[in-house]
């Protein structure tokens, strides 16, 4: 007796789109962007402990009026080790070891950094992975035991975005542009951010602060199968 095929089809509504830290997904993010080898792979299949930091986190939080390592702060892995009244604090505490630009594992987009990204203005990034073990060696060869930090900048954005912010924080005013669209049918697209914080220093009596960050990003496809990216970034303290 023959049997005719059949065919079992999940309706969509029973395979949910990943969480991407918006208000709405309660701030959780289902994937990790770009941690050395492990880009765009789910929370879940990947052979670390991560926490997520989203966008719509640090700015809900009060996070784009602070530096990186402040942001840093709001995750359950990573501890603070003291304020800006030591000037701007580097070091901090995961798993209860310090951490620093020598001792911790700092990466841009998943790449080494230079200089770790907690003293660079947090409107700069598009979220924030944390890390948290001792076993980071297997990403990037011999590195500190304390975890790492990825700092995740953003990107061109699909659709035309414009968002403007004015505050007024640390004594004196914040401002913050952020424009981003794609053009020419994908082949090019661009992301700027402007953002300025002046006034008196909240720890130091007498002693004025003063922050400006700018950032350009550029995606640029000559080819279907080509991508060229450049991202300039320049930040004061």
């Amino acid at each position: 007796v023959s049997v005719p095929p059949v065919a079992v089809i999940a309706p969509p509504e029973s395979t949910p789109s990943p969480a991407t830290g918006t208000v709405a997904d309660g701030y959780r993010v289902d994937t990790v962007t770009d941690l050395g080898p492990l880009s765009n792979l789910s929370l879940q299949n990947t052979p670390y402990s991560i926490n997520v930091l989203s966008g719509d986190f640090i700015e809900n939080t009060g996070g784009y009026m602070s530096l990186g390592n402040d942001i840093l702060n709001k995750s359950p892995f990573y501890a603070q080790d003291y304020t800006d009244q030591r000037g701007i604090a580097t070091a901090g505490s995961q798993r209860g070891l310090v951490s620093g630009s020598v001792l911790d594992f700092f990466t841009t987009d998943g790449l080494p950094a230079a200089t770790n990204g907690s003293n660079i203005g947090a409107e700069a990034y598009d979220h924030i992975e944390i890390l948290s073990g001792g076993v980071t060696g297997f990403l990037y060869g011999v590195n500190g035991d304390v975890g790492g930090v990825n700092f995740v900048l953003k990107r061109p954005t699909p659709q035309p975005y414009y968002s403007a912010t004015l505050g007024y924080d640390d004594g004196g005013p914040y401002g913050n542009v952020d424009v981003g669209n794609t053009l020419a049918n994908g082949k090019f697209g661009y992301r700027f951010v402007a953002a300025g914080n002046f006034g008196n220093s909240a720890s130091v009596a007498n002693q004025s602060t003063g922050r400006s960050l700018v950032y350009s990003a550029f995606d640029i496809r000559p080819a279907d199968n080509l991508l060229v990216q450049l991202d300039v970034l320049h930040s004061t303290y």
